[in-house]
């Protein structure tokens, strides 16, 4: 748990002067293991109990996701600089197997509106598997420029035959399109995509790789 996930949830239990003791009760959790946590004495806390805590205090998981983020953004930004912007995380996308793309919001993640390109719209997705993990790894959030086009060499989230998509390095020759995963696993293979016979939709460019550390 980080220290800023504390400082939050003292400061809930300080503005609805809830004691202790009362956390323990809500919580079902031991007097101890509170005043552990709450002493920054606890580390390594299982998702379970880290739950319950907010569970107790009506805490909004997005709302610690957000302050997280802007938390860690302003420590390694210059912020007398930064034009906030907020993108949402739209979902999972796989690197390696091509994976079913849904829309599944899980939060937002801050970024610095001068890195986007004026007049386009901009989503966030987070990498499962590790067929770019040259590149980023597992968890990592994507922040992802839509366009239909992109170019030899850039990096793409790639929808084939329907619903199935997958992020990788892209090149392009005559009428088709080879998927070049950039990891350290040699299992993972180019692979070549043919416009005429497969349904290939482009669902966007890369723009950024930013490495989220959970409570």
């Amino acid at each position: 748990m980080t220290n800023r996930l504390i400082d939050l949830i003292v400061t809930t239990m300080q503005e609805r002067d809830i004691s202790r003791a009362e956390l323990a009760r809500m919580s079902g959790l031991s007097k101890t293991s509170i005043s552990r946590i709450l002493n920054g004495k606890q580390n390594n806390l299982t998702q379970e109990t880290i739950d319950k805590l907010l569970k107790s205090l009506n805490i909004n998981r997005d709302t610690i996701n957000r302050e997280e983020s802007i938390s860690m953004f302003r420590q390694s930004h210059d912020v007398s600089r930064l034009i906030p912007k907020m993108i949402k995380i739209v979902g999972t996308v796989r690197a390696g197997v091509p994976l079913l793309v849904t829309e599944n919001f899980e939060g937002e993640i801050m970024v610095d509106a001068r890195s986007l390109s004026p007049g386009k719209a901009h989503y966030a997705v987070r990498v499962n598997g590790d067929s770019m993990d040259r590149e980023f790894t597992e968890g990592t959030v994507l922040v992802v420029e839509k366009v239909d086009m992109v170019e030899s060499g850039d990096i793409a989230i790639v929808g084939i035959n329907g619903d199935e998509a997958t992020v990788k390095m892209v090149q392009f020759h005559d009428n088709s399109i080879v998927l070049i995963p950039m990891s350290n696993n040699p299992k993972y293979l180019p692979e070549v995509k043919d416009f005429k016979k497969d349904d290939i939709h482009i669902f966007g460019r890369v723009i950024q790789a930013i490495k989220q550390y959970r409570a």
